[in-house]
């Protein structure tokens, strides 16, 4: 039994703050996602905190905190950072997302699949992980 785990499954977090942008750098996303790690920590989550990743960290980072999910699990995404809603051309087709985009930012709006993380798909990956109960915030 660890102080992360219950009766229902453990509380995981992954926190992202990215200040240094290629383009339009930030100044107090760092400091509020080190703030809500320590907060997530106090309240017995499981938290790893990423700082100004480039898209492949971003990319390993989520992946391994999503596969890390098990069923009855609490998980919990933080992002502090520039972010987009966009259509996107995928397989020919527009479709329209929310984009948490890692350090290194696009020139155009249809790259954005190679600078930045889909949301809806990344709570999509989320839920299929069958948790108790997801945030994305």
């Amino acid at each position: 039994f660890s102080p992360a785990r219950g009766l229902m499954g453990e509380r995981r977090a992954l926190v992202v703050g990215i200040n240094e942008y290629s383009k339009t750098p930030l100044r107090c996303c760092v400091n509020d996602a080190t703030d809500m790690h320590a907060a997530l920590q106090r309240m017995n989550f499981e938290s790893r905190l990423l700082v100004n990743p480039d898209f492949h960290a971003l990319m390993q980072a989520t992946r391994a905190f999503v596969a890390s999910l098990h069923p009855g699990d609490i998980g919990f995404f933080y992002f502090a950072g520039h972010g987009a809603e966009a259509a996107v051309r995928q397989a020919g087709v527009y479709t329209s997302s929310n984009w948490l985009i890692a350090r290194d930012m696009p020139d155009h709006r249809d790259d954005l699949p190679q600078f930045a993380i889909d949301a809806h798909n990344l709570l999509a990956e989320m839920e299929a992980r069958r948790t108790r109960f997801n945030a994305l915030v």
